[in-house]
């Protein structure tokens, strides 16, 4: 059977998507008001528009530069950024042209300036977590626009960038369309159709015709086939707690999934860090193994079945009892309690939907308030598994220590390089007075290990084997416990993240995977494999934080 041609798969895919009625999704891009400067799809202003027009004037009257702002319900499934970027590109902003997009469904935004604006990166940081993010916190939409062109203002004229004054607004606003079973497997079908196309689309170019999908538009939609994806086999590994008579088969082929997810991930992981010396040619066939990838795990997703939403009540009850019960303090605590009303809160709006009739909008309510709780559930158990973490890292404190300070006294004869000496010796006293054992024993394991490298010339075979398998323990436990803690990370907070922490998160967990693969017959190639991914996983958490500790 021959492949159709690319319009009319264009056109069948497309008569797929309107054959069934979806929730409401922002555009890819939208059409920037170049005489106002505001573009408001959600009606999050309100009252406010000409407060927020009046704040943007000025900015363009005193230091001749606009800011657009847009507000949106989603991206579209797309990194924050890189819609913001794609907004400006295609609307022709200039140099002196800047622009604000809000997602206020998601809680996401992004700031857009030219590499050439004039504003520094450390300037750009410093308006949006001063001007901007404190208004955002509290649903202060007008706010967040206002306080962004009076801190480009005051960055311009040499003052101090100025928290705005806040007005907290609707946390959502906008239409909130109910929805049914097919808010999971329409999306399936659809994003599955949409990678298949995606992967026609760059064979067609790939075979000596012209390429049909512009690399840059191919890479951003391979991005959110990405997110997509990896949103959606975390939501339904989420939905098993609430699927007591799950099918035999479903935890298996969300395995497969997620197995697929994680290769697809890392593989973008490597290429966009390689991505500079790569040419097109090669780049478009990497998307095209990507996209391939997207598709083959949406096919076990498939498989794996629909998510349920019964039991989110009593799930609501007993999370809250968890939550009571933990007494020592603990990072994710806050974000834990913040989930857990916002599932409260969603239950209520199920109660209200269902007294007026409204099935659909009840349905809804019950699966936002089941994702929180299982957030929720999630950060819980991540912390637990910490606490635990912790405790045996103190342990092995102790042990890597004393094999640090054997090491040294035998480095001290003149086996070692007096530089690795140094470094080993200020770690372990700062070993011994850290807080954290955790990051203690990773200080500790850095500078022990190049250590032991120095000392290995000099050791039997066994001796060496034995020494790294010691280094090679404490690696297995801080790589084990930061990857979990990155993934629980990245489940909660996912609306708000892009592919960078789940590229990287997905590159630990395969790195990790293989040191445990070489553990017993190569402890040294294993050790530099759980180092790296620990490594990862703490940019993995770095980048999590970034993204969505603002609206968090």
């Amino acid at each position: 059977m021959r492949a159709r041609p690319a319009a009319a798969l264009t056109a069948a895919l497309a008569a797929c998507l309107t054959a069934v009625p979806l929730p409401a999704m922002a555009e890819d891009t939208v059409t920037l008001d170049h005489a106002g400067q505001i573009t408001d799809q959600v009606g999050a202003l309100g009252g406010r528009a000409d407060a927020v027009q009046r704040a943007l004037t000025r900015l363009e009257d005193e230091e001749r530069y606009q800011l657009f702002v847009v507000y949106v319900r989603d991206f579209s499934g797309h990194e924050a950024q890189s819609w913001a970027d794609g907004v400006a590109d295609r609307n022709r902003l200039g140099a002196h042209d800047l622009l604000l997009a809000f997602a206020t469904h998601e809680r996401r935004y992004a700031l857009s300036a030219d590499v050439h604006s004039g504003f520094s990166a450390r300037e750009l940081e410093r308006v949006e977590s001063v001007a901007v993010a404190p208004a955002l916190r509290h649903a202060d939409w007008a706010g967040a626009a206002i306080g962004a062109a009076e801190g480009f203002a005051a960055v311009k004229e040499g003052e101090r960038v100025r928290r705005p004054a806040i007005v907290p607004g609707d946390q959502d606003p906008g239409p909130s369309p109910g929805r049914d079973i097919r808010d999971w497997v329409v999306p399936v079908v659809l994003l599955a159709g949409a990678a298949a196309l995606v992967v026609f689309l760059i064979r067609h170019g790939e075979r000596g015709l012209p390429p049909v999908v512009p690399l840059t538009a191919l890479d951003t939609h391979v991005r959110g086939l990405l997110i997509d994806l990896d949103d959606a086999v975390r939501t339904r590994a989420a939905g098993l707690s609430f699927t007591p008579a799950a099918p035999r088969a479903a935890p298996a082929a969300l395995e497969d999934a997620r197995a697929g997810t994680t290769a697809a991930l890392r593989e973008w992981y490597e290429a966009d860090a390689t991505a500079a010396g790569a040419g097109a040619v090669v780049r478009r066939r990497t998307l095209i193994r990507i996209a391939e990838r997207c598709a083959l795990a949406r096919e076990h997703l498939a498989a794996a079945g629909p998510v349920a939403a019964a039991g989110t009540a009593g799930a609501v009850a007993t999370a809250g009892t968890r939550i009571a019960a933990v007494t020592a303090p603990a990072r994710a605590l806050p974000v834990a309690r913040a989930r857990l009303a916002g599932a409260r809160e969603q239950l209520t709006r199920a109660r209200r939907a269902l007294a007026r009739n409204d099935r659909s909008a009840a349905a809804h309510a019950v699966r936002t308030a089941r994702d929180a709780v299982a957030a929720t559930e999630t950060l819980l158990a991540a912390t637990a598994r910490r606490t635990a973490a912790q405790a045996r890292a103190r342990v092995v404190l102790a042990e890597a220590a004393a094999g640090t300070a054997a090491d040294l006294a035998e480095a001290r004869a003149g086996r070692a390089a007096p530089g690795a000496v140094a470094r080993a010796t200020a770690a372990l006293a700062g070993a011994r007075r850290a807080h954290d054992p955790l990051d203690a024993l990773r200080t500790l394991l850095a500078e022990a290990t190049p250590l032991a490298g120095d000392l290995a010339a000099h050791r039997t075979p066994a001796e060496r084997e034995r020494r790294a398998r010691a280094l090679l323990a404490q690696a297995l436990l801080l790589a084990h416990t930061e990857v979990s803690w990155a993934d629980a990370l990245v489940t909660a907070h996912r609306a708000a993240l892009g592919t960078a922490a789940r590229a990287r998160l997905a590159a630990a967990r395969s790195v990790l995977a293989e040191a445990a693969a070489r553990a017993d017959r190569e402890p040294v190639r294993a050790l530099a494999a759980a180092r790296l991914a620990d490594a990862l996983a703490r940019v993995s958490v770095a980048r999590t934080e970034r993204d969505a500790g603002p609206l968090t």
